[in-house]
């Protein structure tokens, strides 16, 4: 006989005399494969949920962005041929961050309006595998038709084709938002931004009627929430910013590089601010890993209470065993 089966076999199946030892080594067996399975699962599920968080943030935002405090940023152009001959940089994109105020047939909601190129954004950004028809569908599409149905939502919210086919302009909205604003794909809302125009009744704010194109769906409250998306080109005119944009998207080739690839650009420009995905987000991963860190530790709190557990069972039955002699002795 081998020597491990050996002695695997002395404290697995000990003598009939004396059990302790195999019971006591069953009992660290089980503990140790069930606080094994147990941090393996969670684990697991942390990870898997940590990912799925990753793709939904760098699917509805760029990995990184370049960006004028003062949303004045004129050589966008330029900069997007210069920052796209990097290595590993897979593409860039214009785009425009503003705060608005959206009516529908509700109370009014504020919203983070996103101006973006509408012939770009998909090769920065996932947004097309979150366009959705209808909020919250039952039954999602196939990728084929989501591939289409993206595709024709986006192309409706072009500016100069609503412009040429004399149709209201679009605007896709997070689900939770057209939830707020009891709005359906079709319907109508106005836009109320803070540039202010000049009237015979004084100053009033800028009003824009547009149309509901598509529901904005990635699964983050926070951006299902406030996030609504118009053409860049529409922004521009509404807040009066000429040929300015607010900064640049960037996508890369892996989304774990963005940090040493921002910090890179940053010290290629002095004019602009750099950040990436994952310092815009730093706290939720955090959070992450401080819960992944106290599941461990729990981890290890289940081992030791499980050898106190073992420790006690092993005096419970030597003193067992200390007492049945004491009586056989009495007996003779």
């Amino acid at each position: 006989m081998k020597y491990e089966l050996f002695v695997g076999k002395r404290y697995l199946f000990s003598s009939s005399r004396d059990r302790s030892i195999s019971l006591i080594t069953w009992i660290s067996i089980c503990g140790v494969a069930l606080g094994n399975i147990a941090l393996i699962a969670s684990t697991s599920i942390m990870n898997g949920f940590r990912d799925n968080l990753r793709r939904a943030v760098t699917g509805s935002l760029p990995h990184i962005t370049m960006f004028a405090w003062d949303d004045n940023m004129a050589d966008y152009e330029d900069l997007i041929g210069a920052i796209t001959n990097q290595s590993r940089v897979v593409s860039a994109s214009p785009y425009i961050f503003k705060q608005a105020l959206l009516t529908g047939k509700k109370q009014p909601k504020g919203a983070l309006l996103r101006g973006i190129d509408t012939s770009r954004e998909a090769n920065v950004t996932s947004i097309s595998a979150f366009l959705r028809k209808e909020v919250y569908p039952i039954h999602p599409p196939s990728p084929a038709e989501q591939q289409r149905l993206s595709e024709e939502i986006i192309s409706r919210l072009n500016h100069e084709s609503s412009q040429k086919a004399l149709i209201p302009s679009g605007v896709i909205l997070g689900a939770m938002l057209a939830q707020n604003l009891k709005v359906r794909v079709g319907d109508h809302v106005q836009l109320i931004s803070s540039e202010q125009r000049m009237t015979p009744f004084g100053d009033m704010p800028r009003i824009k009627d547009l149309e509901v194109v598509g529901i904005f769906e990635s699964g983050i409250s926070g951006y299902d929430e406030v996030l609504a998306f118009m053409d860049y080109h529409l922004v521009q005119k509404i807040y009066g910013m000429g040929h300015s944009v607010t900064g640049i998207g960037i996508r890369v080739e892996d989304p774990e590089l963005a940090p040493q690839i921002a910090s890179a650009l940053q010290k290629s420009t002095e004019n602009y601010l750099v950040s990436n995905w994952a310092d815009e987000n730093k706290s939720i991963f955090q959070i992450m890993k401080l819960e992944k860190v106290r599941m461990e530790q729990d981890q290890l709190r289940m081992e030791q209470e499980r050898n106190q557990l073992s420790v006690a069972l092993e005096q419970a039955l030597q003193q067992k065993e200390e007492v049945q002699r004491r009586e056989e002795r009495l007996m003779e």
